[in-house]
């Protein structure tokens, strides 16, 4: 059970598919959040290049 104040956040790595092309798209990072009531969410946290780079800077 989730807490009321709480949310269980699921961080994925994924590889988009584009149907049109025919191709696999590059690799994306998303989330899914869950809290104790309501519809879970989905959030694409974009590509996972340029977040790499902001997180390994330095």
């Amino acid at each position: 059970m989730i807490p009321e104040d709480a949310a269980l956040i699921e961080f994925i790595l994924y590889k988009p598919a584009d149907i049109k092309a025919r191709q696999w798209g590059k690799d994306h990072y998303a989330a899914y959040i869950l809290k104790s009531s309501g519809e879970p969410q989905w959030v694409d946290l974009g590509e996972v290049e340029p977040i790499h780079k902001a997180a390994f800077f330095r």
